[in-house]
């Protein structure tokens, strides 16, 4: 499931994610991602913790007390010139993996892909590394 309140920049993650063969949710809220997460249990959710309106240690606490959303892997997504913001927000709410954007469609695949490994699998995934924008 992608998460963002910008509409290019959720369009942009969820096209290079179904072009890479991953069946994609979107969601704009905070409030919508969770009831999304509920019902259909992700393996992964890339949100950006910016967005207007959603206070990001409600969200990490909504996703975590859980036990059907609590196993899905989060990821944040950052525009570049917030990535410092968002690797505060992201220490503080347990978040290994963030996808730092503008990137290329092929560089998303390929960092979902790493995380989830070749057969998502939410039993299964535990945080590799953190993953530095440099490695995009």
């Amino acid at each position: 499931m992608v998460l963002d309140d910008t509409p290019e920049a959720r369009a942009m993650i969820v096209a290079a994610l179904r072009s890479g063969g991953f069946d994609v949710l979107e969601a704009a809220t905070g409030e919508e991602a969770l009831a999304l997460a509920r019902s259909s249990a992700p393996d992964l959710i890339v949100a950006n913790p910016l967005i207007a309106g959603m206070d990001t240690d409600e969200f990490a606490l909504g996703l975590s007390v859980d036990p059907v959303i609590g196993k899905s892997a989060v990821v944040f997504s950052a525009a570049a010139g917030d990535q410092r913001d968002v690797w505060c927000l992201a220490e503080g709410c347990n978040v290994s993996h963030i996808l730092i954007t503008p990137c290329e469609p092929e560089d998303v695949v390929r960092f979902v892909g790493e995380i989830l490994g070749p057969e998502p699998d939410a039993e299964s995934i535990v945080p590799s590394r953190l993953i530095e924008p440099e490695h995009l």
